[in-house]
């Protein structure tokens, strides 16, 4: 009901030039909306021609209802058990149970102005909605792994040697001598005489060592592989396969987020309520 009746107040002084809007536009909360900040925002949106009556509307909706939600917020943040800020954090560590981290760890936190202002909504949603709204049961937790478990995924990597030369008779004769056993890592010592190290090749060059890599067996040999007048062996020295990370191991950081999913669906419908109930007087 409140967007309808914002939407249809709008209509009324809409699509006029920003320059025939009131002065101030709205007031909400006792708290003047001047139209020089309306103008401004709406001059960020430089794609929206003054003919554009549906989407002008809408801006402007939202540009207000920003407005009254940066009122709501700050009332919050004014309201005398949570003015100090310090307190109020060391209070959400301590229901949330986030005091694992370090003292320093926690200073910083503490201090944070952006965690000052979660601690304080969060607080604050509490206190309006109740604990048990916050409450995150495991099952839930383990159905939000299972439905995202591409986000928990660890690529998997290689690990592997690379002897160079700049002349492809010297590369046949380093290869011969690892088909007769030499050790590679030794050969590869030898065969670096202070030239440009195989690390400091292009990018494109050492992608292109990699995906040769990727696809030969751990202690493989690579035949000879030119490459723009240099050549180069390849030893894969180890392959780590694909992982995902223990649900054990995040289990407290997600149920942190599925909270978090909660507090911004609740505070959404606590600022909708309180601008319908907060009365956004527009001006005529």
């Amino acid at each position: 009901m409140k967007k309808f009746l914002l939407f249809a107040l709008l209509a009324s002084f809409l699509p006029l030039p920003a320059e025939t809007f009131p002065d101030p536009i709205a007031e909400f909360r006792g708290q003047p909306i001047s139209r020089a900040s309306v103008e401004e925002q709406l001059k960020s949106l430089g794609d929206l021609s003054p003919g554009d009556r549906t989407g002008r509307r809408a801006a402007l909706r939202k540009i207000l209802e920003d407005f009254c939600c940066g009122v709501i917020l700050d009332d919050i943040s004014r309201m005398a058990e949570y003015r100090d800020g310090t307190a109020s954090a060391r209070r959400y560590i301590a229901e949330l149970h986030l005091d694992e981290a370090t003292d320093c760890e926690l200073q910083k936190k503490v201090d944070d102005p952006e965690f000052i202002r979660k601690a304080v909504l969060h607080l604050f949603l509490v206190s309006r909605y109740g604990n048990a709204a916050f409450e995150v049961g495991d099952d839930e937790i383990e159905d939000f792994y299972r439905q995202n478990i591409g986000r928990f995924r660890v690529a998997g990597d290689i690990v592997f040697g690379v002897i160079a030369a700049d002349d492809p008779d010297t590369a046949e004769t380093y290869h011969a001598r690892l088909m007769q056993g030499e050790n590679f890592e030794r050969l590869a010592k030898e065969s670096d005489d202070g030239r440009k190290r195989p690390e400091e090749l292009p990018a494109s060059d050492i992608q292109m060592l990699r995906e040769t890599a990727a696809q030969m067996q751990v202690n493989d040999i690579s035949p000879v592989i030119p490459r723009d007048h240099r050549y180069f062996i390849l030893k894969l020295q180890k392959r780590t396969p694909p992982s995902f990370i223990p649900l054990a191991k995040i289990k407290d950081a997600l149920r942190m987020e599925l909270v978090a999913f909660r507090e911004a669906r609740l505070l959404q419908q606590y600022l909708a309520e309180q601008i319908d109930e907060g009365k956004l007087i527009l001006k005529e």
